[in-house]
C-alpha cells in the first residue's frame, strides 16, 4: 500500500486512523484474482484459487436478493413403525451467504442418517442446561447415533439444506485390479463440485420456549415462538441456523428422540426478491 502526505492540510488536520490498517502481508482471503500473461505456469492451486474468488464473488452479488426458497424444496415425512424417511422434492433456494442451493431430482432420506449441527458441550454430553446460547457449534454424528449415545438433544430440529463443495477424483484405483501408474496423473479427471446435504441444527436458546412439552398443540407451540423469535430480531439480523444453511422445514422430537410431527411454514421463507425497490430484477 503506497502512503501520501496531506497536501496543504488544514489548520488542527491530522491522521487519526488507517483503514484498512497497514500490514507487511496483504489478507486478502477470497479477494485475490489471477494477474495472467503469456508464458505464465498455471498449476491446479492458481485454478483453484481463480474457482474460489469467482463463486465467492457471485454468492457476494447474490446477497442484493432474500434469502430462502425460490422454488420447490417441499419436504414431507413418511412414518413406518420407528422408522421416518422425508421425501425432498426438487427445487431451487438462496442461503444467507449468497450461495445457490439446488436440487435436481427428489430425494429420499431416512430421518435417522441425517447428522446433527449442536453445540459442542451438547454434543460431548454435558447436557442442555449448562450449554450456554452462543456456544461454539459443531457438526455431531447422525440423530440415531446421538440417539444411541443418549445424548439430551432439544425437543425441536430444524432441517437444513447446507451448501458443501467436495474435491472429485473420476479414477477410481480402488476398483482398478493394474498397479498405480504415476505417468497417469496428468491425465485424471479432477473436480471442484458444488452440492447440498441435509443437516439437523439443534438450537439451545436461553429459554426453554423450544422444547414445548408433548401435547396436541407441541407444533403450533414451536411454530409460534420461532415467530416470536424473528420478531424480537434487530434490523438485519437472523436467527443462527442461517449461518449454516438454508432451512426447510421443523422437525419435532418426542421425549424419545423419535419424529413427532414436521412442520414448513414456520421456517421456510420465500427468497430470490430485492431486498431494495432501487434493485432491477427485469428489464
Amino acid at each position: 500500500m503506497k502512503v501520501f502526505p496531506i497536501e496543504e492540510p488544514l489548520a488542527g488536520e491530522a491522521v487519526l486512523a488507517v483503514q484498512p490498517p497497514l500490514q507487511g502481508d496483504v489478507q486478502a482471503g477470497w479477494r485475490q484474482r489471477l494477474n495472467y500473461f503469456t508464458g505464465r505456469r498455471l498449476t491446479h492451486t492458481d485454478l483453484r484459487l481463480e474457482q474460489r474468488e469467482r463463486a465467492a464473488r457471485l454468492a457476494l452479488l447474490a446477497q442484493a436478493l432474500t434469502p430462502g426458497v425460490v422454488s420447490g424444496l417441499e419436504v414431507a415425512a413418511q412414518a413406518a413403525g420407528t422408522d421416518t424417511r422425508l421425501e425432498l422434492a426438487a427445487g431451487l433456494g438462496l442461503a444467507a451467504s449468497g450461495e445457490v442451493v439446488q436440487v435436481n431430482r427428489n430425494q429420499s432420506v431416512r430421518l435417522d442418517d441425517i447428522r446433527v449441527y449442536a453445540p459442542a458441550a451438547l454434543l460431548d454430553g454435558e447436557g442442555t442446561e449448562t450449554t450456554p446460547a452462543a456456544a461454539a457449534y459443531r457438526l455431531g454424528d447422525t440423530l440415531g447415533q446421538l440417539r444411541e449415545q443418549g445424548v439430551a438433544l432439544p425437543g425441536n430440529l430444524i432441517l437444513l439444506l447446507q451448501p458443501v463443495a467436495i474435491e472429485h477424483v473420476a479414477q477410481t484405483e480402488l476398483l482398478d485390479p493394474c498397479e498405480i501408474d504415476p505417468s497417469d496423473e496428468a491425465f485424471e479427471n479432477w473436480q471442484w463440485l458444488d452440492g447440498v446435504r441435509l443437516v439437523l441444527y439443534a438450537w439451545n436458546p436461553p429459554v426453554p420456549w423450544m422444547t414445548p412439552p408433548v401435547s396436541a398443540w407441541a407444533r403450533n407451540q414451536a411454530a409460534y415462538r420461532v415467530f416470536e423469535a424473528e420478531r424480537q430480531l434487530a434490523a438485519g439480523a437472523s436467527l443462527p441456523w442461517w449461518a449454516v444453511g438454508l432451512p426447510i422445514a421443523l422437525i419435532g422430537l418426542d421425549a424419545q428422540h423419535r419424529f413427532q410431527y414436521l412442520d414448513r411454514h414456520s421456517v421456510v421463507r420465500r427468497g430470490g426478491e430485492a431486498r431494495s425497490a432501487a434493485l432491477p430484477l427485469r428489464p
